[in-house]
């Protein structure tokens, strides 16, 4: 296995490969794709951070349980990705646009 190649279908993978599409609307396509994609992140990013100031004690117990662990264990937090979906039910970024 190639880690450089992927014979999976992505969204780009599509994007690139239509032929119905000329180069700058594929260039567009990939851009509001990308920036759709980080809007997003920086949307729940900002709202889960406004949120857990606002409620200080999930915000200890969230600090405590990701310094017990290693670094590159901590995005596997489950008490993390119970506090980002909560953020994302509470301000979902549809509800902005």
């Amino acid at each position: 296995n190639d880690p450089k190649r992927s014979d999976a279908t992505t969204l780009v993978k599509i994007i690139c490969d239509n032929k119905s599409l000329t180069e700058n609307q594929k260039i567009t396509e990939l851009y509001t794709f990308m920036l759709a994609g980080f809007d997003s992140t920086g949307y729940t990013l900002s709202s889960t951070l406004i949120l857990l100031a606002k409620h200080p004690e999930v915000q200890r117990k969230l600090q405590r349980e990701l310094l017990t662990m290693e670094p590159v264990e901590r995005s596997k937090s489950k008490y993390l990705k119970c506090v980002i979906n909560e953020s994302m039910r509470l301000l979902p970024v549809a509800a902005t646009a």
